[in-house]
């Protein structure tokens, strides 16, 4: 009994340790969340900048850009379908006179990335 009764203050020291170490590891998570978070805000906002530098508009809701795309499809053309992922929007597009076209566009970086004729016209 006197042997465990030897160890004791070295157990105390030891936990007392691990909890100051459970601490500042909190402490230092707390601290690198909140720097994360900080630089995103400001890349937002560096975005949004330079949004507004290049003519683009943004919205108040969300904050991003918004830039108008333009399709190159002749007057008259209407949208029949449209098809929606996480970064693509699909158009099935009728074209008078030349059938139907499919029109891929790129949500993310605001442009065409295809066309493709149907029916037999011209892209």
């Amino acid at each position: 009994m006197n042997e465990q009764m030897r160890f004791v203050p070295y157990l105390k020291v030891a936990v007392i340790v691990m909890g100051v170490m459970i601490f500042v590891g909190l402490i230092g998570l707390g601290y690198m969340l909140y720097n994360k978070s900080a630089k995103r805000e400001a890349a937002e906002e560096l975005a949004g900048a330079s949004a507004a530098a290049e003519g683009e508009t943004t919205t108040k809701q969300t904050g991003r850009a918004l830039r108008e795309v333009s399709l190159g499809l002749p007057a008259g053309s209407r949208v029949a379908e449209m098809t929606a992922t996480d970064d693509r929007l699909v158009l099935n597009v009728r074209v008078p006179g030349q059938g139907e076209r499919i029109v891929i566009l790129d949500l993310r970086k605001g442009g065409v990335i295809g066309n493709v004729a149907l029916e037999g016209g011209t892209p």
